[in-house]
This record gives structure tokens, sequence and C-alpha cells, in this order.
């Protein structure tokens, strides 16, 4: 009796086992490859996006900060430019008054000088005509001392004794002021210096030009 055995090729199933599963492994190692990949590239887009907004909020945060910078500036140069004006304006209106100082003093000499009663008579024989003897001429507190004698003496002169010689402080600097009945003529030098004010100041104003550009 032979007895017959079945002969395995036992290398060749080896081989096949580990050509399987080198296969298997190279699938492996291929998939994990383009998962890394995949993963990688997924990475490297989120972080160019994530630096693209970063880079769009910094831009936005820079210029909003620039915008605000810029409109800080602005409002600083506003408000410079407003108090230079202002600080300018202060500076003419102190020159302005300062001149009216220099003159009102100089006027207030003047009206005690023998000139000045020269220029009381004048005014008083421009408004003789309108004189009567309900009338009343006024004069600064000040000219009532010192000239009312002077003034009564010249009315009486002329026929006309009995009109009031009144001292008002509505008079600063000097000269008279006729009432009579319901007219009013003013000669005083207040009133003068009123109507000739803007011409002062255009004249006080040049002068503080010419100065300036000395100055300069």
């Amino acid at each position: 009796m032979v007895l017959e055995y079945e002969v395995v090729d036992v290398v060749t199933i080896e081989q096949k086992l580990d050509l399987f599963a080198k296969i298997m492994q190279q699938d492996i190692d291929k998939d994990v490859e383009e998962r890394y990949q995949q993963i990688q590239r997924e990475y490297e887009e989120k972080k160019e996006i994530a630096l693209q907004e970063a880079n769009k909020k910094a831009i936005a945060y820079i210029e909003e900060g620039k915008n605000n910078i810029d409109i800080e500036i602005s409002e600083i140069q506003a408000k410079v430019k407003i108090k230079s004006k202002q600080d300018i304006m202060k500076a003419k209106e102190k020159f302005i008054e300062q001149i009216y100082d220099e003159l009102y003093a100089k006027i207030m000499t003047y009206t005690e000088t023998t000139a000045y009663q020269h220029l009381l008579r004048r005014q008083l024989r421009k408004v003789m005509d309108y004189c009567k003897q309900t009338a009343q001429i006024y004069v600064s507190e000040a000219d009532a001392k010192r000239y009312k004698t002077l003034i009564v003496q010249f009315l009486s002169a002329e026929g006309l004794g009995n009109i009031q010689v009144v001292g008002t402080n509505k008079i600063r600097l000097g000269g008279i002021i006729l009432k009579v009945d319901n007219m009013q003529i003013d000669l005083s030098l207040d009133s003068e210096i009123v109507s000739k004010t803007d011409e002062f100041n255009e004249q006080i104003l040049e002068r503080l030009q010419r100065e300036c550009e000395i100055l300069e």
C-alpha cells in the first residue's frame, strides 16, 4: 500500500502572504501619505486664510487708527486755528483799547488847556441860535467844576444868563450838549469819537499791521 501525501507549496504561500502584506502596507502608507498631504494642504489653506484675515484686520486696524489720528490731528489743528484767531482778536482788541486809553488821556489833558476853553466858546456860538430861556446846556462833571462860571459868563454876555449849565456823567471827555424842548444838539467830544470809531479802528489796525511787518 502506497501512501500519497499532498505536497503543499509552503514557500509559495509565505511569499504570497509576504507580498500581500507588502501590498497592504504600501496601500496603508499611500493612504497615510495622501491623508497627510491632504491635512497639510488644508492646514496651509487655513493658515493662508487666517493670515489673510489677520492682515485684513491689521490693515483695517491700522487704517482705523490712522483715520482716528487724522481726525484727532484735524481737530487739534482746528482748535489751534480757532485759538490763534481768538488770541489775535484779543490782541487786536487789547491794542485798540490801549490806543483809546492813550487818546482819552490826551483829551483829558487837552480839556485843561486854554485851547479847550476856546473850543467851548466856539461850540456855544454854534448852538446860540437854538438857545431859549428854557434851554439846558450839559457838560462833563469835571467841566462843570472848572468851566461853569466861564460858560455862564459867556451866555450872560449874549443875553442868555438864565440858561442852566448842568454837569452830567453822560459826557466823559468834554464838549457840550444842548437840550431845548424836544431837540438835542450833541457837540460832545464823546459823540465825536463814537461817530469816527470805524475810521479810528481802521487807522489803529493799519498801524498795528505796520508794526507787525517791522517786527517780522
